[in-house]
């Protein structure tokens, strides 16, 4: 009896083995089948036309963009990009010297303790920062639910080569824009 079994294993190993064969084969000529279409013998050359749909990635948000265009905006958005907006935000508020908003982007306890009021904020911003600048960022990295953005500040205004000022600047992201921030304060004393 132990032949007889040994001979069934065999031959059901090998009906197992020619069964997985033809599926294979079936399978190669199938995807053959739907990957070679009538058209492509037809029209050899075809170019192929790519058209970019409306659900895909919103443009980015302008002036006059939404509070729910810009919330979509950040939500296709990686979280260097979105932290790189973030900062962006600041930075844009502090070139057109929009104080006041830049201040209410800071963090409470931050704020209390090295800018009690708008004033000394805005004194340390024209002190710390050249008139004209640009910001190049440098690296990010995340700690828990903070950010850490070190950015290169670059004095436009100047033609010589001058050092390169090094911030960081951390942000917490509560939401799709909706975030505060605050910074490496030097000290600005001359």
């Amino acid at each position: 009896m132990s032949k007889l079994a040994k001979k069934v294993d065999n031959e059901d190993i090998l009906l197992i083995i020619i069964v997985i064969f033809l599926i294979i084969v079936n399978l190669v000529f199938t995807a053959k089948l739907i990957v070679k279409s009538p058209e492509d013998d037809s029209k050899p050359n075809k170019p192929t036309v790519i058209t970019e749909s409306k659900n895909e990635t919103p443009q980015k948000p302008t002036s006059n963009s939404s509070k729910e265009d810009i919330k979509k905006y950040l939500s296709s958005l990686g979280e260097t990009s979105r932290m790189k907006y973030y900062c962006g935000e600041y930075i844009k508020l502090l070139k057109h010297q929009d104080y006041e908003k830049a201040y209410s982007l800071l963090y409470g306890e931050f704020k209390e303790n090295y800018f009690p009021t708008l004033e000394s904020f805005e004194k340390y911003v024209k002190s710390a920062y050249p008139q004209m600048f640009a910001v190049e960022y440098d690296d990010i990295s995340r700690q828990g639910d903070l950010y850490v953005l070190r950015l290169k500040i670059i004095d436009a205004s100047s033609s010589e080569q001058k050092a390169e000022v090094v911030q960081r600047i951390v942000i917490k992201e509560k939401d799709y824009d909706d975030f505060v921030l605050s910074f490496q304060v030097k000290n600005t004393d001359k």
